[in-house]
């Protein structure tokens, strides 16, 4: 056991050449935060990662591993990232930190290798969101995204870094001093590329805003008075232009006008940053055209500087987190229940069970959570009695299955899968005189949970609504008409019915309670600006919405449309996967916390029977495949035989069974993506299409 410290001792390791210029400015950083944290850091210098830095190790409390090459393995055993990965065993502390890979595509063969590698670090952490992505497919731990380290410092931080006699208002390079001596600005040009051609290009550029052109050192020698001098000249120039990656965040951090010259997959990394600032204007490709002084200047200095001390501090969260440097305690809901706030499901049963109306359901990025008033609270504990989070343990693992196909055309394309749903609702408002529970949109195109007497209505409740529905009212409403002796058809998300069962406290033979089978539950507040940037957009209010159309493509997932009808009879077709509303919810970015942590999967259910899209029918059953839609319907109890054996003649049907059904389909909780936390970060800073867009993995609508 090592012996107590007063002061935690960590080691950072870089796999990256300690000439390098981003090498040292990021382990400059690196260690000037954990100084500033209070930590003794074991080399000021890059550790690169030789055996005897390695054994060094041994003594660290934790070994620090960074650098914007680390996880690049690619090669194989030989790989140098590999072999520098594999010294860092399960004896150690590790932590893997802002760390990059050159390529946002990993191999078969190397998520294998690398995989194995990452068991033996405790913390995970990526510089980028589609690094991230798919580093998911490599490791089951959580994958966080870190700002580059550059960003945990400011510019008054940097310009310690340079000479203190010439740290002063005015200073400039010898050279930016003689550009100016001329009457002109001065352009740093900072570049990894060079030659004749880039440097009559930059001579025009540099002629066009009225200056004279000064280039950094090309061989980037790594030496300290080298990047002494990067810093003055940067201090001193008027304008940047640059073609690296840490070039570009300088200039962010400076603030000065800049043009970041950017093209194909080797400038991703700058695409994605100047994307998630909202300054992708700023990028150059060889044919744009450069008009002065606009094309490099920072229009909105505030949202800049808003952006940058998210960025600082969510930096610095993950590191102090990491680090065990602060006590995370995870928030609770402010109810008796007394569970954590990430695992409630927003049911409303605690509240709607409250005698003395003590407990109201509080927004936050849309979704709703229950507060207490302490003066009503008589701490009955019948909210804790019906927290299905406490106390509910769903489980059907022996339910019947089938695949089904409504025999009538029209019920198909009005429905998002195989007409299944309406078939039941009709019997009970036929044949029962009962009443239907489902979800529609109301005048404010917010999805509303509601009931239904008559036929004519059940159209309001056709077609997947992939957002949270509002539950407020629900629950007594349903129980009212049971008592009545009304028959009750309850459609809802798994967690849904869940809470009417918890609610109840008992079975009712008039009631039939039917799960839709959920990937998630977007939020409301995403949906509502998603649809105003779309009224702004196209000019007209959106009053129709349908998440999946199989009219006119079919019903697989990457053929089935979207379509958005507005005020003004115009309609909006657009393919779901690439619409960036809709990719975003598949991704999981835009769903309650709750779905990270769900209870009701696979054969953890809580209806009488489940319906839901039988994805990859088309492989397990090919002659059963129809191309208009295809259901699966999974029946748990006598309840749900009794129901489903008086439509079951109006189907086409195919035996199965679960694993079949959850080959293709939702089988666990969604996982948790840092790009979650950006999104509702910057929800009401920034374009939801445009923030949504920089997160997605496509270029779509």
């Amino acid at each position: 056991m090592k012996a107590r410290r007063d002061k935690m001792k960590v080691g950072v390791f870089t796999l990256e050449n300690a000439l390098d210029r981003d090498s040292f400015f990021r382990n400059w950083a690196l260690c000037k935060t954990l100084e500033n944290l209070g930590v003794d850091v074991s080399e000021k210098k890059i550790m690169s990662g030789d055996e005897e830095n390695i054994q060094a190790a041994k003594d660290l409390d934790l070994c620090l591993v960074s650098g914007k090459f680390a996880l690049d393995c690619e090669e194989g055993e030989s790989a140098a990232s590999t072999v520098f990965l594999k010294k860092f065993d399960k004896t150690a502390d590790n932590l893997l930190y802002a760390a990059g890979i050159k390529r946002t595509k990993i191999s078969p063969e190397a998520r294998k290798e690398l995989g194995e590698i990452l068991k033996n670090f405790h913390g995970i952490s990526l510089t980028s969101f589609l690094m991230a992505k798919e580093m998911e497919k490599v490791t089951d731990q959580p994958v966080n995204v870190a700002a580059d380290p550059l960003f945990l410092l400011t510019r008054e931080d940097y310009e310690e870094a340079a000479p203190k006699e010439e740290r002063r208002a005015g200073f400039f390079s010898s050279l930016a001093g003689f550009s100016r001596k001329k009457g002109k600005g001065c352009l740093l040009a900072d570049l990894q590329e060079d030659g004749k051609e880039i440097r009559r290009r930059i001579q025009k550029i540099a002629a066009s805003v009225h200056c004279s052109a000064v280039y950094t050192k090309t061989d980037f020698s790594g030496k300290t008075a080298d990047n002494e001098e990067f810093l003055r000249d940067l201090a001193g120039a008027d304008y940047v232009i640059t073609d690296h990656f840490s070039g570009v965040i300088f200039a962010l951090i400076y603030e000065k006008p800049f043009l970041a010259l950017a093209e194909g997959e080797k400038s991703d990394d700058i695409q994605e940053l100047l994307t998630e600032f909202e300054l992708e204007h700023h990028i150059c490709g060889e044919k744009d055209e450069i008009q002065g002084e606009k094309s490099f200047l920072i229009e909105d200095l505030a949202s800049l500087r808003r952006k940058k001390a998210y960025r600082r501090q969510h930096a610095l969260h993950v590191l102090m987190e990491a680090l065990g440097m602060r006590n995370f305690a995870p928030e609770k809901v402010d109810c008796p229940t007394g569970i954590l706030k990430r695992e409630c499901y927003g049911c409303y049963a605690c509240k709607e069970i409250c005698p003395e109306n003590a407990i109201s359901m509080e927004e936050e990025d849309g979704f709703f959570y229950p507060r207490v008033n302490p003066d009503r609270c008589i701490s009955c504990g019948r909210c804790e009695e019906v927290c299905i989070r406490i106390h509910d343990q769903p489980n059907c693992a022996n339910s019947k299955v089938y695949a089904a196909v409504n025999r009538e055309e029209q019920v198909k394309l009005a429905s998002s899968s195989g007409g299944v749903f309406p078939e039941l609702a009709r019997y009970i408002l036929r044949e029962k005189k009962g009443c239907v529970v489902g979800v529609r949109w109301n005048s404010r195109m917010e999805a509303v949970a509601d009931i239904i007497q008559d036929e004519k209505e059940l159209d309001s409740f056709s077609g997947s609504k992939y957002v949270k529905s509002n539950l407020n009212g629900i629950l007594p409403k349903v129980q009212g008409l049971l008592e009545e002796g009304r028959t009750v058809l309850y459609s809802g998300l798994p967690c849904e019915c869940a809470a009417l069962r918890a609610y109840l406290g008992k079975s009712y033979e008039n009631l039939y309670i039917c799960e839709i089978m959920c990937h998630s539950a977007p939020s409301p507040k995403v949906l509502k600006k998603y649809l105003e940037y779309l009224q702004d957009k196209f000019g007209s209010k959106v009053i129709g919405l349908q998440f999946r159309d199989a009219s006119q493509t079919g019903w697989l997932g990457y053929r089935s449309q979207m379509v958005i009808l507005f005020e003004n009879g115009k309609e909006l077709r657009v393919n779901g996967r690439r619409n960036h509303y809709m990719r975003a919810f598949q991704n999981g970015y835009i769903s309650r916390e709750s779905c990270n942590y769900c209870s009701y999967v696979r054969e953890n259910r809580r209806g009488d029977l489940t319906l839901g899209d039988f994805w990859g029918i088309q492989k397990v059953f090919p002659d059963f495949y129809d191309e208009k839609g295809n259901s699966f319907v999974m029946i748990h109890d006598a309840q749900g035989e009794k129901l489903w054996n008086a439509v079951a003649d109006r189907f086409v049907t195919q035996q199965s069974d679960l694993d079949t059904v959850f080959a293709k389909n939702h089988s666990r909780p969604i996982r948790f993506h840092a790009a979650r936390e950006e999104i509702f970060q910057w929800l009401d800073e920034e374009p939801t299409n445009h923030l949504l867009g920089r997160l997605n993995d496509l270029n779509g609508k």
